[in-house]
């Protein structure tokens, strides 16, 4: 199981904001907050 959630501020091209993901493996548990940058074109 895989989930992903964010939160995007858009400026012209870019857009920033926080990232949230869950990762769920019978061998291991993956949690991690992050900062996406995107740039559109």
């Amino acid at each position: 199981m895989h989930l992903e959630t964010s939160y995007e501020f858009e400026f012209d091209n870019f857009h920033l904001g926080p990232v949230l993901e869950f990762a769920y493996d019978p061998e291991d548990i993956h949690i991690s907050l992050g900062l996406h940058l995107g740039i559109g074109f």
